[in-house]
C-alpha cells in the first residue's frame, strides 16, 4: 500500500500500485470493501473528507483526482478531475470543514491547486517542485505543503488560500518530505525525513523570524533538539 487515510468511523481506507482502494474494518481482519481499479495508476494519495463521513478522495500516478461516495461505489465516482498529461498528484488534503482540498502536483507538474468538494479549481500556484505532503492548520486556514523535488527540494511552505486565490508565504529549507499540524492547540507543525523527526514552531513562519542571523541560530537549535 503506498496511500492509506483513517475515518472517524474507524475504517482504514489503502491503495497502492494494483490501482485499488480497499476499506478495512479494524475490528475484522477481512476487507469491507472497495474499488477495484480506482485509477489508471497506483493510488498516491488519499483522504476523507471531514464532517462527511462516507467522502473519500484519491488521487492517482495518472494524474487524476477523483472523489468516492463509499456507500454507492457501483455508481463510480461522485466527481472527478483531469490527469493533466499523466502527471502524478503525489499529495492530498482536506481542509478542516471539508470546504476544500489541496491536491500537490509530482515532479512533472509541480503545482499546489485548491479544489472544491466538486473538484472545481478555485487557486493554483506554482509550487516549486514535487508536492509530496500538505496538511492544513486546524484554525486560522493555513496551509502548509512539503517540496520533495525540485528547486525548493526539502522545504516546507506557508500558504493563505482565499475564495479565488494562493497566496504564498514563508519557506523553511530542509530535508522534509511529510507533515502534520498538532492537533491540541495548533501551535506546531511537525515534518519528518527519513532518519530524521523535526518539530517546527510556529514562531518560525513570524516574519521576524526571517532575519538571516536569526534564522539560522534558531534553525540549528531546532536541529539540535
Amino acid at each position: 500500500a503506498g496511500a492509506a487515510a483513517w475515518a472517524d468511523a474507524g475504517l482504514l481506507a489503502t491503495g497502492g500500485r494494483d490501482r485499488r482502494i480497499i476499506l478495512h474494518d479494524a475490528r475484522s481482519p477481512a476487507g469491507v470493501g472497495g474499488v477495484a481499479a480506482a485509477h489508471g495508476g497506483e493510488v498516491t494519495g488519499l483522504a476523507w473528507r471531514p464532517s462527511h463521513a462516507h467522502t473519500l478522495a484519491s488521487s492517482g500516478a495518472d494524474g487524476g483526482v477523483r472523489v468516492w461516495d463509499m456507500r454507492n461505489l457501483a455508481a463510480g465516482p461522485a466527481a472527478e478531475a483531469g490527469d493533466r498529461a499523466g502527471a502524478a498528484v503525489k499529495a492530498l488534503a482536506w481542509s478542516p470543514a471539508g470546504a476544500a482540498l489541496a491536491a500537490g502536483g509530482g515532479s512533472a507538474d509541480g503545482t499546489l491547486r485548491i479544489l472544491t468538494p466538486t473538484l472545481r479549481l478555485r487557486a493554483s500556484a506554482p509550487a516549486g517542485g514535487q508536492v509530496s505532503g500538505a496538511a492544513w492548520r486546524a484554525v486560522g486556514g493555513a496551509l502548509a505543503t512539503a517540496c520533495g523535488y525540485g528547486a525548493n527540494a526539502g522545504a516546507i511552505t506557508l500558504w493563505t488560500p482565499t475564495s479565488d486565490a494562493l497566496s504564498r508565504g514563508p519557506t523553511l529549507p530542509g530535508g522534509h518530505s511529510a507533515l502534520a499540524w498538532r492537533l491540541t492547540g495548533g501551535c506546531q507543525a511537525a515534518a519528518w525525513r527519513p532518519l530524521c523527526a523535526r518539530w517546527v514552531m510556529c514562531c518560525l513562519w513570524c516574519p521576524a523570524f526571517w532575519f538571516p542571523r536569526r534564522r539560522r541560530r534558531r534553525h540549528a537549535q531546532l536541529c539540535s533538539q
